[in-house]
């Protein structure tokens, strides 16, 4: 996919990975994943994307805040990218 606004896609596109920090830019403004976040996930997994969070916290850290909500495994990119995790 070659760079534009994302509003100005207008046709599907052929995504597979969804990589998405977590401090200021996930997370609302209580440190929390938002909830409309969790129908979202699943819809990208019912699609066959994979959403993978990258963060400079601890993959423990990182695995708690979706161990509750997801089903099935899920990679991580933790410890601002000194592990990255594939499950």
């Amino acid at each position: 996919m070659s760079a534009a606004d994302w509003t100005t896609i207008d046709q599907p596109q052929d995504i597979r990975l969804v990589v998405a920090d977590m401090d200021g830019t996930l997370l609302d403004e209580h440190g929390r994943i938002p909830e409309g976040f969790w129908d979202m996930l699943a819809r990208l997994r019912a699609r066959g994307v994979e959403f993978v969070p990258a963060s400079g916290r601890q993959l423990a850290t990182l695995r708690s805040m979706f161990a509750d909500r997801v089903d099935g495994a899920m990679s991580y990119i933790a410890e601002n990218g000194n592990v990255v995790v594939a499950d």
